[in-house]
């Protein structure tokens, strides 16, 4: 993303009052222990990690909201 990465656009999210109670599930090819841990710190719905499945992102989602899984 140019200007800003996907950490820094989910802190912006999170310091502002209007978006701050957003759920975030990180997509992100950065899965390392050390990524991880940071990840770890942050208030995140759900982490999937790319190449990404698309029917898991769906299930996450769905889990996320209490939503049934439509297939």
């Amino acid at each position: 993303m140019p200007g800003m990465d996907g950490l820094e656009t989910l802190y912006q999210l999170q310091q502002a009052p209007e978006t701050q109670s957003i759920p975030v599930i990180l997509l992100t090819a950065k899965v390392r222990s050390s990524h991880r841990a940071i990840y770890s710190n942050l208030n995140v719905a759900g982490l999937i990690p790319k190449p990404f499945n698309a029917a898991k992102l769906l299930s996450q989602i769905a889990a996320y909201l209490n939503w049934p899984l439509v297939e």
